[in-house]
């Protein structure tokens, strides 16, 4: 699934360098040279348009209440992978005739 991501990337890169060459044939070497295209913000906007994962971690909002280390790692998870989503179930405490309850 990772590499889906960096494929969108590529795909968009690959669109960009045809267009801008839309005249003329592009040449082999041109074609294979993809340096840099992770660094292409254009390809970048292109990915996150197309592209998002989620996963859901159903205690996660209990983990970060308490800065439980597990919850450090979902956060450095989603910090390192920009396209990550996590989903969680959030608990809303209400005050109903003088009495707490819990959604």
């Amino acid at each position: 699934m990772m590499y889906y991501q960096k494929a969108l990337m590529l795909q968009a890169y690959l669109e960009r360098v045809a267009a801008q060459d839309s005249e003329a044939a592009i040449s082999q070497s041109k074609a294979t040279d993809t340096q840099g295209f992770e660094l292409s913000l254009e390809a970048r906007a292109q990915v996150d348009l197309k592209f998002t994962y989620v996963v859901t971690c159903e205690i996660y909002g209990k983990q970060k209440e308490k800065q439980k280390p597990e919850a450090a790692d979902i956060a450095l998870l989603m910090q390192r992978n920009e396209a990550l989503r996590v989903a969680f179930i959030d608990e809303v405490e209400t005050l109903i005739d003088g009495k707490v309850h819990e959604e």
